[in-house]
């Protein structure tokens, strides 16, 4: 990553008046405070410089805020991304009245600018990574209309591996990708080319550099020199060695952003017959029938007979000899993502499998169905369970190509857009017959499509009022889906 320009630096007492707007021109701005908070929330046609929202009955002067939660040898700690409060905000009729007052912070700070650019770098011995807080404005000289586009950005980077792994790259591939095609919508074609070479360099170098054959490997790379403040109380004195690492494993989620990009039906990140091998080999050596003889020194969500995908496997050996916490784990947040991307390769018994496995963990006897325990009760990553309705019904919709997609296969099924949700019976005879229903909102798509089978162009909009659209759809599949719908 460029390094951004520096024209001044900021520190200690010269923190306190700072405050970067960041927002389009004429849309609204909130605030980067010269110690990392977000002050001046001046986002409703009103000035309101010193405003920030802050709950009032509680936690009094809770704001708005991020932070950053670290676990080093059992010793946990969360830091709210803000450097030391001056000591002029300490007292008050009530105590100290700064926003997150209560709140462990990084003790240096240090506030760099080059407008419309700027960043806060937090630093803190007693905190295993540094920060750095990157704002910018959308300010294009010359250029109302990007100018002013209503978008304040924010990026906060921390560093906490060695070396490229197939879990973030895939994320990032994602977002390259996603970035792109939102560039694309709103007109912005240079910088949807820049984010798709980008990507295109990025899975290049993923399938030439990571794929072993059977799955995508984490290559450790290691720097030849680390700052302190990244490797405090963490890592190791043997770089060449360091602890907490992935390395030659077969990884649960080494595809995630793969499947988060099915989703959203942005296609393939990197070679399909890749991701496809790579699914199997996880299925093959990350699938375990029963845990009577495996040792897990961490957290047991899967116990005897119960079966599993495990977080982790060395199937070609080269085991770190201190990998990273819990690969000998199974957590069900990261199966049902698996399971998901299994269904969406078309590895229907394998996902089925995955999830028959999780539900007869919990099965309301030994665990509680409702309750999917992981780093915690009612954790959110299982979530995920709900994207293998999608995997499963291939229900895809887009707002702005404003279309609908679904698998050819008969049945009835939900579907969901954000701003309606209804069902969608399917049923196939000489054609594919096809009841689009909204139950609330309203549905508003040019265009439905069963995959590779055809399309129903100018579908009406639909509400309450008219709740359903009957149309057929030839049954011969066709390369251009251009079949007119017919209402009956």
């Amino acid at each position: 990553m460029k390094a951004w320009p520096v024209l001044k630096c900021y520190t200690g007492k010269q923190l306190r008046r700072i405050a970067l707007p960041v927002g389009g021109i004429g849309t609204g701005t909130v605030s980067l405070g010269g110690r990392g908070n977000l002050q001046d929330w001046a986002i409703m046609n009103t000035p309101a410089i010193g405003y920030t929202p802050v709950m009032t009955k509680g936690m009094k002067n809770t704001g708005p805020f991020f932070a950053l939660y670290t676990e080093t040898k059992g010793q946990k700690k969360t830091t709210v991304l803000e450097g030391a409060l001056d000591t002029e905000d300490y007292d008050a009729s009530e105590g100290s009245k700064a926003v997150n007052h209560g709140l462990p912070r990084f003790r240096h700070c240090e506030f760099a600018s080059a407008y419309p650019l700027g960043q806060v770098h937090l630093k803190d011995d007693e905190v295993p990574l540094d920060v750095t807080i990157s704002a910018f404005n959308p300010l294009i000289p010359g250029d109302s209309d990007r100018s002013g586009i209503p978008v304040a950005i924010l990026t906060y980077t921390l560093k906490n591996n060695y070396g490229p792994n197939p879990q973030m790259q895939g994320w990032y591939l994602g977002a390259l990708k996603s970035a792109s095609e939102m560039a694309k919508a709103i007109g912005d074609n240079d910088f949807s080319v820049r984010c798709l070479r980008l990507y295109e360099k990025g899975s290049r170098y993923m399938d030439e550099e990571l794929f072993n054959g059977e799955y995508y490997e984490h290559k450790i790379e290691v720097p030849k020199k680390i700052r302190r403040h990244l490797t405090h109380d963490m890592g190791s004195d043997d770089l060449s060695n360091p602890i907490l690492q992935l390395g030659a494993g077969c990884l649960v989620d080494q595809l995630v952003g793969q499947y988060m990009s099915h989703t959203l039906g942005l296609g393939y990140l990197t070679k399909e017959e890749n991701i496809k091998k790579t699914l199997e080999s996880v299925m093959k050596y990350n699938y375990k029938e029963n845990f009577h003889n495996h040792f897990n020194h961490m957290r047991s969500y899967v116990l005897g007979d119960e079966s599993g995908l495990l977080m982790a496997t060395y199937p070609r050996g080269n085991r770190p000899d201190q990998p990273f916490p819990y690969f000998n784990e199974v957590m069900t947040g990261f199966e049902h993502s698996t399971a998901a991307h299994m269904l969406y390769e078309g590895m229907t018994e394998s996902g089925l499998k995955v999830i028959e496995s999780i539900r007869d963990r919990y099965d309301g006897h030994k665990r509680n169905p409702f309750d999917e325990a992981e780093c915690g009760h009612h954790y959110a990553r299982a979530m995920a369970a709900w994207s293998e309705m999608l995997a499963v019904t291939g229900f895809y919709f887009s707002a702005v190509k404003k279309e609908m997609t679904f698998t050819a296969q008969e049945g009835q099924f939900f579907w969901s857009t954000g701003y309606a949700w209804g069902t969608c019976s399917i049923s196939k005879e000489d054609t594919w017959k096809v009841k689009l229903s909204v139950l609330f909102g309203d549905l508003s798509i040019d265009s439905f499509t069963l995959a590779s089978i055809g399309s129903c162009v100018d579908v009406p909009k639909l509400n309450k009022q008219k709740e359903f659209y009957s149309f057929e759809i030839a049954s011969e599949p066709v390369k251009e889906y251009k079949t007119s719908g017919k209402i009956k």
